[in-house]
């Protein structure tokens, strides 16, 4: 792209100090129109010396800038190479093209007769999605992560059952939290599971770690247990 503005270093300032504002503007005028048009101007005695000074400097920002140019096209022209393939300068735009076409064709409805006579149309259509599921067809699953003390109280809260929350998980981390002879899979069942059998069980006193469990699902119902002290006797 043309450069379309001329160098004016503020060094000009100080070396044209002694020439009028006439003299300065002319010499920019003439300086402007030899950028654009490359016209030498008809000047003479000290005009001349500045101006050929001015040239020299308006022909070195010229060349720079020719450089800077040339650099940033051939960086643009290495990443569309890059990019498409090899050799990037308008030979490869028939294979460009084709790709088009064939992607185009690739999506055109498909017209097919249904059972009534019926003209269907399906849409073929090519998708990169990952797929969701891995060998076979078996979709990945969740490894399951055992609950805390907290999450289980929390969530005995939110039932408002009677369900100890300490008992609950001591009996399931003895067991490496196992439902029979299988893995758990989802521990808020479990709870549902115990809830229900608690409800058929007569109830009996607490223990210490069982008064420990039920105080704390009440804090946590009251006021998210800031206020309980784990070491206070009953």
């Amino acid at each position: 792209m043309p450069r379309n503005y001329i160098a004016l270093p503020y060094e000009y300032i100080e070396e044209m100090e002694s020439l009028d504002d006439d003299t300065f503007g002319r010499l920019l005028r003439c300086l402007m129109l030899y950028s654009r048009d490359k016209l030498l101007p008809e000047l003479s005695g000290l005009e001349m010396v500045v101006f050929q000074r001015m040239k020299m400097q308006e022909d070195r920002f010229q060349e720079s800038y020719d450089d800077l140019s040339n650099t940033r096209s051939a960086a643009g022209k290495a990443g569309a190479a890059k990019r498409w393939g090899k050799d990037f300068d308008g030979k490869n735009s028939k294979r460009i093209a084709n790709d088009s076409k064939r992607m185009a064709n690739d999506s055109k409805p498909l017209q097919t007769h249904g059972k009534n006579g019926n003209t269907e149309t399906e849409t073929e259509t090519e998708t990169n999605t990952p797929s969701t599921s891995v060998d076979n067809g078996v979709r990945r699953r969740s490894r399951f992560r055992p609950p805390t003390q907290e999450e289980v109280a929390a969530y005995c809260v939110e039932r408002k059952n009677n369900v100890l929350s300490s008992k609950f998980c001591d009996f399931y981390a003895a067991n490496g939290w196992m439902v029979g002879k299988n893995h758990m899979k989802d521990w808020k069942a479990a709870v549902r599971n115990w809830e229900r059998r608690e409800k058929e069980t007569p109830k009996r006193r607490e223990t210490d770690n069982e008064r420990y469990s039920r105080e704390l699902q009440d804090m946590i119902a009251s006021d998210g247990g800031d206020n309980f002290d784990p070491w206070r006797c009953g």
